[in-house]
């Protein structure tokens, strides 16, 4: 399946975060190690297994990333 991150709403629509090879942009992880999702529907995934070590949020209004030392925001995403 590759570096993936799949989630299923109550509503049946499904949705895949990353892509099947590993990689270091905004649309890849090398590989997830972890994910959590909060109350409000925000999907973190921990982004930690190779060279991106880093924590991405993915919300209504974007997707954010922390990696230790700086904070990128990308707005207007269509995720989730």
């Amino acid at each position: 399946m590759g570096a993936v991150v799949h989630k299923n709403d109550p509503e049946g629509e499904f949705m895949t975060l990353g892509a099947r090879y590993h990689g270091q942009d905004q649309y890849t992880f090398n590989p997830p190690s972890s994910v959590i999702v909060a109350e409000n529907g925000d999907i973190f995934v921990a982004d930690g297994e190779g060279p991106n070590n880093r924590i991405v949020k993915y919300a209504a209004n974007g997707i954010t990333f922390w990696n230790g030392e700086r904070r990128v925001r990308t707005e207007n995403s269509d995720t989730p």
